[in-house]
């Protein structure tokens, strides 16, 4: 339970300091697109001319590298939740073959992987905020962590109504 608890703790490492790793390498181009948009706003009263077809494409070769990243992040976000749901199995499979005094190590790597997911909907939610802020909609996946959260949250008082 112990190396399986470790791995967790590393896997949730990496992800949040991945997503942080993203989220400010994408805040300065966004502070750049904005000022460009403020600038470009400013200069073209006249018409739509030459000056405005650079920023424009450094806009768009910007949006096309702040989603190709966004991409990225959910990919990272979707093979963290994937090695959580295994390790959580594992956790179970071994919990479910220890004795009655290792039931209290099994609830207690429970409420770890609990918190970890709670951590990992709040970095979700992160990520979400920051594509929108971006002006990046991505397809993420908002709110099955939230569902997963609730799930788990039943089956657990399911559990602990059956211990009593």
């Amino acid at each position: 339970i112990r190396e399986i608890t470790v791995k967790l703790e590393e896997a949730e490492a990496f992800a949040t300091r991945e997503g942080r790793r993203m989220v400010s390498k994408l805040a300065g181009p966004v502070r750049d697109l904005e000022a460009s948009w403020t600038g470009a706003g400013q200069g073209c009263q006249g018409g739509v001319g030459k000056s405005s077809a650079r920023p424009r494409r450094r806009w768009r070769k910007n949006r096309e590298e702040e989603r190709r990243m966004n991409m990225e992040l959910q990919d990272l976000l979707d093979k963290t939740q994937l090695k959580l749901k295994d390790l959580q199995a594992q956790i179970r499979g071994v919990g479910g073959n220890l004795g009655h005094r290792h039931d209290e190590v099994h609830r207690k790597a429970q409420q770890q992987i609990e918190e970890a997911e709670h951590r990992a909907d709040l970095a979700e939610r992160t990520h979400v905020q920051a594509g929108a802020a971006a002006g990046i909609w991505s397809h993420a996946v908002g709110g099955q962590g939230s569902r997963s959260m609730r799930r788990n949250n039943e089956e657990r008082q399911t559990k602990n109504k059956g211990d009593s």
